[in-house]
């Protein structure tokens, strides 16, 4: 992780071989970053599957106060890695709102987090990892929490992984509709889009659909245009 790291000066690079990296250890149907900003109020989700999903970062926004893993982090004054299973039972677990609406529509059943921050109810910042059908086991959460000081020394001393507030202010978009958008700048069709980004095309039109209401545009040239002078894609010279 160290030598993938080496030199790494801009945050998407680094969040990205990160989650590279944690995903050799701790194999998950999907895992990423997962942080909330306090000044915006906004909760940022990047990783692989279907973190960063729309419709992921808006359930898991709409529940995340009532997560069992918040809950404890915020009521345990430790950072320590934890599974749900640690905090909550399985039947229980199954008939919580938070799995309904936040796990079950994307097949996720167990997750294991590792935060890099202290926890509280307005501010937390770290990494999760969920899985459809087996647990995390016993010598995993060790390693997690092995790794743990890595992760924290890393987001100390390169302060990539928490997103400046002025950023965080400046770009409304997700991930994925940044992506989108971005490929679109350089002339893809939605279908090539969809190729790339193994999406359906609808999807891709959707993610666009999204990008212009929240730039307040109603085209992609216009919204392209919006986006570059915000500073959020890059359109090629």
């Amino acid at each position: 992780m160290s030598y993938d790291l080496a030199g790494v000066t801009d945050r998407g690079v680094f969040l990205d071989a990160v989650t590279s990296s944690l995903e050799g250890i701790f194999p998950s149907e999907s895992l990423g970053w997962v942080g909330f900003h306090p000044t915006t109020g906004l909760l940022e989700i990047r990783g692989t599957g279907d973190a960063g999903d729309p419709e992921v970062v808006d359930a898991v926004s709409r529940n995340m106060f009532r997560h069992p893993q918040l809950l404890s982090y915020t009521t345990t004054n430790t950072i320590h890695p934890r599974r749900i299973s640690d905090i909550i039972g399985d039947r229980d677990w199954l008939n919580h709102p938070v799995f309904a609406e936040a796990f079950a529509p994307w097949h996720a059943k167990t997750q294991l987090s590792i935060v890099v921050t202290p926890v509280t109810p307005n501010s937390w910042n770290g990494w999760a990892f969920n899985r459809n059908h087996r647990d995390f086991t016993d010598a995993e959460v060790n390693t997690a929490a092995a790794i743990q000081p890595l992760l924290v020394a890393f987001n100390r001393l390169t302060g990539l992984a928490s997103p400046h507030p002025d950023f965080v202010a400046r770009n409304p978009l997700t991930r994925r509709e940044t992506e989108v958008l971005q490929l679109v700048s350089q002339g893809f069709t939605a279908t090539a889009i969809g190729y790339v980004l193994r999406i359906s095309v609808l999807t891709v039109r959707k993610h666009l659909e999204n990008a212009y209401e929240k730039l307040g545009q109603h085209d992609r040239l216009m919204a392209v245009t919006a986006a570059a002078r915000m500073g959020i894609i890059h359109i090629p010279g």
